[in-house]
């Protein structure tokens, strides 16, 4: 959500999203409502539909204040493989402090209300700009959509429980060596090929 120039409605954007935390460390997510949220937040439950109108839209909001905290840097003195490693961690392993939060964002990013279209937009786009800084210049789409769904398969693992935090994240240095040693046709396709010379009747 964009406030610019708006710092009250900024902050009541926060306080209810801040509510939700508090209360995903208490009840479980199939539990939590917009209202409880509101209360929490001591704000109406018509001030908090005026944000948000599902809980799924909020906690998807929730995720897509956490992945803007990973900040956008690139240390040119790393390979391109340390530089995404220390990325996706960063965004994969959002959630391993507190994994209630992590599990509600997985389930609320799966939902089929209309006001996730554009956070789930939002989301893909930040975290496709952090990958795209790390892996660096020049490097084939083909590169980039692999580590793109690495990074989402392990957000749903982990966000899901069928894996831990600490498994994901011992598991991802090795397919993305995979991923950024593979051949890759995109590279090849983006190469022009040598113009033949045309025949002479002297040659």
């Amino acid at each position: 959500m964009d406030n610019g120039g708006r710092p009250r409605q900024e902050e009541t954007y926060n306080r209810l999203l801040d509510a939700a935390v508090e209360l995903l460390h208490e009840t479980k997510y199939s539990d939590l409502t917009v209202r409880a949220i509101a209360a929490r937040a001591q704000l109406s439950p018509a001030t908090a539909y005026n944000y948000f109108k599902s809980k799924n839209g909020l906690v998807a909001a929730l995720y897509l204040r956490l992945v803007l905290t990973v900040p956008l840097f690139v240390d040119v003195n790393q390979t391109t493989h340390e530089r995404i490693i220390q990325e996706i961690h960063a965004l994969a392993m959002l959630g391993v402090d507190e994994p209630e939060v992590a599990a509600a964002c997985t389930t609320a990013l799966m939902g089929d209300e209309d006001e996730l279209v554009p956070l789930r937009e939002q989301i893909g786009i930040e975290v496709r700009r952090r990958l795209t800084a790390a892996l660096g210049p020049g490097i084939p789409v083909s590169v980039l959509a692999a580590v793109e769904f690495v990074f989402y398969g392990a957000l749903v693992r982990a966000g899901t429980g069928s894996l831990s935090y600490d498994t994901v994240a011992g598991r991802l240095d090795g397919v993305i060596r995979l991923i950024l040693q593979a051949p890759h046709e995109d590279a090849e396709a983006s190469t022009p090929a040598p113009r033949r010379r045309r025949a002479t009747a002297s040659g």
